[in-house]
């Protein structure tokens, strides 16, 4: 394989990993409003213990657990209990069990970004330069003479219009604007969704996503081009379509205009009336809190373990390589 072709895949391989495939209309809703990808509740009204293991651990952990010995599920959790425990009151407040949902739920970015922070931090000084970010991110492609080609053929989308999108973003992620990232601040450029500061940019990125003839709003056809490709999902349009068009109206649309602004927009993809981690820290309470203090012993966590964790009962777990924190 000559050194062109190796670059180039590369090169591709970077762009993949770093912007992957555009945001649709369901992971818009999805990663805003759940913290799982289960359904909390079935058809039938019946509660599924998962939703709540992958909120309280983060997906990968939640799948982990489910593979341990129930003892040593509950050992474990146990462990993730006191370190949640921050005044070692021997309880956790409605606080500390939100902030534990947020971690768990941030972990991925920051797992992410540990990953790419070295190969990005080019002179190692501890942070990332928005110039660091083009060079190792777009290679060649920053060049003047490339940048009027096509980054994303759906989208429409040229290499010099992404790098303004991503010059945006990180101003955005920047919070001290000093010209640099730090760690913190690449794990918001990389996942803006799972930062609160980052919030504009999540309603701006789906806007010029949306927005096919830019003229700053999103008609009923832009709303269902983005949320159904029948080149991706088929020619038969799913159910779920027939109610997309009637939450557009009904819900999403609030001033009946048969569009949405970016203040309905945002209301969408970014609620600010809606926290969907004190949602779940309320209802880990309500559920597990035998004494009705509006806290929770470790007892009364260990009470209810499956809810928190879950386990297959399985020897298997035991094989499993062990996180430094148990």
């Amino acid at each position: 394989m000559n050194k062109f072709v190796l670059s180039a895949l590369v090169f591709a391989l970077l762009v993949a990993t770093c912007y992957g495939k555009p945001a649709r209309s369901e992971d818009r809703v999805n990663k805003q409003e759940k913290l799982s990808d289960k359904q909390h509740y079935g058809s039938d009204g019946e509660h599924d213990d998962a939703y709540d293991q992958e909120a309280f651990l983060g997906k990968e952990q939640a799948a982990e657990f489910r593979q341990l010995t129930t003892d040593e599920s509950k050992r474990r959790l146990g462990i993730l209990i006191d370190k949640m425990d921050k005044d070692r009151s021997g309880k956790l407040t409605k606080e500390e069990l939100r902030n534990g949902i947020r971690e768990a739920q941030r972990r991925h970015a920051y797992e992410d970004m540990e990953k790419r922070w070295l190969f990005h931090d080019k002179d190692g000084d501890g942070f990332i330069t928005y110039d660091e970010i083009i060079k190792t991110t777009y290679s060649y492609k920053a060049e003047p003479e490339h940048q009027d080609e096509l980054f994303d053929k759906r989208r429409g989308l040229t290499y010099k219009q992404q790098m303004v999108r991503d010059k945006r973003k990180f101003g955005r992620a920047d919070e001290n604007k000093d010209g640099k990232l730090t760690k913190d601040e690449y794990a918001a450029y990389l996942h803006p969704y799972d930062f609160p500061h980052m919030r504009q940019e999540v309603i701006d990125r789906s806007m010029d996503d949306m927005d096919k003839n830019k003229d700053g709003y999103i008609s009923l056809e832009e709303y269902m081009s983005d949320m159904y490709d029948p080149a991706s999902h088929g020619p038969d349009p799913p159910e779920w379509l027939e109610r997309e068009k009637e939450h557009f109206s009904v819900q999403r649309d609030k001033d009946k205009d048969g569009k949405l602004n970016k203040e309905e927009l945002g209301d969408w993809v970014s609620p600010v009336n809606y926290d969907p981690i004190e949602s779940e820290a309320s209802h880990l309470i309500h559920g597990a809190d035998e004494d009705h203090d509006e806290q929770l012993t470790k007892q009364e966590v260990l009470n209810h373990w499956n809810t928190f964790v879950g386990s297959q009962a399985t020897e298997y777990g035991r094989a499993l390589n062990r996180h430094d924190e148990f």
